[in-house]
Parts: C-alpha cells; structure tokens; sequence
C-alpha cells in the first residue's frame, strides 16, 4: 500500500470495528487500530426503516473537531444530516439524540443557526422568515459541551436585531437554557491569551474510541440497518492498514496531509 501520512477507511460495517476496537482496548500493543490520538474524522451511515415494505431513509452521523481561533481549545462535535425532504425525521432523530446524551451524562448543546434556526436547510422553524423553502440537506449540530457561551454557540452578534427575540426562543427550547453573548472584557482577555493557547490545541479530552460507542449504541437502539463507519486518521505510519484488523481493502493513504469527509458546510445543506 502507498505510504502517507493520513489513512482513510470507508464504510467498515459497524459490528466489524467495534469487534476490533475491543480487541484494541484490551491489548494496545499489537496496532489492532491506530491510536485514537490521531483520528480526526468519523462518518456513520445507516438507514431507518418505517414499514417492511420501505426502502429506508438515509442519516448520516459525523463526529467532528474544530479548534476555536481565539482561545486555541479543541471542541468535539456532532452533525446529523439527512434529506431536506425529510427534515421532521432529521429533527426528531437529533432530539432523541440530545435526550440519550444527557440521560448518560455526556453534556450537549445545539448549535442555533442565526438564520435557519436548529436544522440548517430547512425552512421548517427558520430564524430568518425570509427562508421559505428546504434545501437538498438538511442538518442540526450538537457540540458537546455545557458552556452556551462557547465562540461555536454564541452567535447573537450574527443574528438581525429584529429577529433576536426568535433566536433566543429557539435556544431556549431545544437548550433549555438561555444564549450567552459573550462580553467586551471576556472577547478581549480571550484574545490576549489566544496565541498561547491556540499554538498548544487544548484538548477537550474527550475520548474518540468511546464517542464511536455511544453512537453506535444510539443507532442501535434507534433501529437503524446497515449501518457503516468511516475514519480519517493523520500522522500515522505507513504500515498501520496492514497491521489493523480492519480489511486492509477498505484503507486507502491519502498523499496529502489532510483529508476530510466534506470541504465545507455547504455542502451538507
């Protein structure tokens, strides 16, 4: 296999990674899967049947890492996407999502959109009244952290003046908490510090390999089918597809030093 330096996997049956990753975590030592320190992206796939007869409705899952520009801290976060013509079940799945995430202690917030509201691309409950009509995708984010004031969340300043009380009844309702707006002397000591703090990539210190549990089991317990995992890993060795048992048909070594599942947003709306 070439040599490079991020290795992707497409659609690994799901009961075939986690079948690994046991194996993984009970004996590091062998490279059973790469550590999880250099995984970056996670896609799920799977579909919802809603009758015997039906051909199913796709969601996609991904876990996703960003690091904020001013305080350099990592945040993990959650995107569940699906059709814009099925965005009520894109909702709803999100929601039941949120709810098996905090009943297992794990905290969350969705991210308000200051123009679509929860689902980006869909004109279902939009923020803006100007937006009319659904987009091909649609998709709400769950960034998991408790702090409303995080940069990610807090988004008045993006949000018109005459749609503002919108935005906070929205935030309010699927948060049940209030947006934060972060102040002048918190932006700026932000700032100040941001350089330090951004060169080193504080971690959030969540766990890679468990996030892939927990959102195995909420497929699993939401009836989803043939359900898939997808992983980029960066800066690993040439030879850790070989190594793993993950089939090695299934890896392809990027020559660039990053790949990614998708180049920006937009592309999911």
């Amino acid at each position: 296999m070439p040599g490079g330096k991020t290795l992707r996997y497409d659609n690994i049956p799901v009961e075939d990674f986690l079948t690994a990753l046991v194996r993984h975590q009970q004996d590091r030592r062998p490279g059973y899967l790469p550590p999880q320190e250099t995984l970056k992206e996670v896609m799920f796939e799977g579909l919802k049947r809603f009758s015997k007869t039906s051909g199913g409705v796709p969601l996609r899952c991904y876990r996703l890492q960003e690091t904020d520009a001013i305080t350099g801290t990592v945040e993990t976060f959650l995107i569940i996407h699906g059709e814009g013509s099925e965005d009520a079940f894109v909702k709803s799945t999100s929601l039941h999502f949120k709810a098996y995430l905090e009943k297992y202690g794990v905290d969350c917030l969705f991210r308000i959109d200051p123009r679509y509201g929860l689902l980006v691309g869909s004109a279902s409950e939009p923020v803006d009244t100007e937006v009319k009509w659904n987009r091909p995708g649609a998709y709400a984010t769950l960034y998991l952290t408790g702090d409303s004031g995080s940069p990610s969340l807090a988004l008045m300043d993006y949000v018109a003046l005459g749609r503002r009380e919108r935005y906070k009844e929205l935030f309010r309702r699927y948060n049940k908490v209030s947006p934060r707006q972060p102040g002048f002397l918190a932006t700026t000591w932000k700032r100040f510090r941001g350089s330090e703090r951004a060169a080193k990539g504080v971690s959030d210190g969540r766990s890679a390999y468990l996030d892939i549990n927990i959102i195995s089991d909420f497929l699993r317990r939401e009836k989803f089918e043939a359900v898939t995992v997808s992983l980029i890993y960066q800066g690993v060795a040439p030879n850790a597809a070989d190594r793993a048992l993950i089939d090695a048909n299934l890896a392809t070594f990027l020559p660039r030093e990053r790949g990614r599942f998708f180049a920006s947003l937009g592309e999911l709306a």
